[in-house]
């Protein structure tokens, strides 16, 4: 009997640190997504991200390191300007938050391999797996619908 008791005990202390861990996960990537993706801030990388942070989607390729990851979103932010990043749906479980997300922009210029294009209005979505630990990402990769910002970009109004 006493040893359940200290199971019911040992599993209900876990279960509140695992709660509180869970939130704190969930509320870096939070702050990630609102200060990396959508306002293209490179600084909150130094205090988000480990030294060697992954970054890991097909539009912006595989990069390692918080300059790299810096350079990047700012590469980002001078294409896709007006950019909104919305949460739609997010989980947590061990080490990652996964997150369902839709984004929108006005993409002028050239990133990567897409095509140059000037003042399209483009939406697209796509679904992010944050690994964090002891607050800081540790990795972040993803998948964007790139076919539907392809589509957007090469689309011509008729006048």
């Amino acid at each position: 009997m006493l040893a359940l008791a200290w199971y019911k005990y040992v599993f209900s202390v876990n279960s509140e640190y695992k709660n509180i861990m869970d939130k704190q996960d969930i509320a870096v990537a939070e702050k990630w997504f609102e200060e990396f993706w959508e306002k293209g801030n490179a600084s909150i990388v130094d205090e988000l991200a480990i030294d060697k942070v992954l970054l890991c989607y097909p539009l912006t390729g595989k990069l390692s390191g918080k300059e790299a990851l810096k350079e990047k979103i700012l590469a980002f932010h001078r294409v896709f300007t007006r950019s909104h990043f919305e949460l739609v749906d997010k989980c947590v479980g061990d080490d990652k938050v996964v997150a369902r997300w839709q984004a929108s922009a006005t993409y002028t210029g050239k990133f990567g391999d897409l095509p140059e294009a000037k003042d399209k209005k483009i939406k697209f979505s796509g679904i992010s797996i944050l690994q964090i630990v002891d607050g800081k990402v540790v990795v972040d990769r993803g998948e964007e619908d790139r076919l539907a910002i392809l589509q957007q970009i090469a689309s011509q109004t008729v006048p």
